[in-house]
């Protein structure tokens, strides 16, 4: 007897080991984590890599998908981008004069503090990656991050269980 796999799992497996690729227990040096945070946003990674392993891809015949054919998408080979140097020269000519001191920049889904201007945020409000936000919030975060409406929908799933340097706006 043989058994086969639907395409829509064969393919969302495939998305997220690529996803997943690189992404380990171990926190880059670039992003400190205190132990507890480090073990905390694996056990959120973990979870959401399981909701993906529990979930199709979306097809036609799903409700909320009814409107949106996304079998081309099976038919791409997603791989996870290569890291990017960029310094501020690289992204001026896409600064607007108006966000001179409130932008934020992200590059390839990672946010990149060095190229964005938080100058002109009020006070009291923070942005940054996980690892920077201030010890008071911290034990917060857990309310928030991987709990919100949605967190169990595939590409949501997908998103967090890739989660390396999420950022974080309060």
């Amino acid at each position: 007897m043989q058994v086969s796999v639907k395409p829509e799992i064969s393919y969302l497996d495939k998305l997220l080991k690529e996803c997943c690729k690189g992404v380990s227990p171990t926190v880059p040096p670039e992003f400190p984590l205190d132990g507890n945070m480090a073990s905390w946003l694996q056990q959120v990674r973990d979870r959401a890599a399981t909701w993906v392993r529990e979930l199709v891809f979306p097809t036609k015949q799903d409700e909320e998908w009814r409107f949106s054919d996304l079998s081309a998408m099976m038919k791409l080979d997603f791989q996870a981008p290569a890291p990017v140097n960029l310094d501020a020269l690289n992204i001026a000519p896409f600064i607007l004069p108006e966000a001179i001191d409130s932008r934020l920049v992200f590059v390839n889904g990672v946010f990149a503090p060095k190229l964005s201007s938080v100058k002109g945020l009020t006070d009291g409000v923070f942005v940054g990656n996980l690892g920077q936000l201030p010890p008071e919030y911290q034990d917060r975060i857990g309310d928030y991050l991987g709990q919100q409406q949605g967190s169990k929908e595939v590409f949501t799933s997908l998103n967090t269980a890739a989660s390396v340097k999420p950022a974080v706006f309060k």
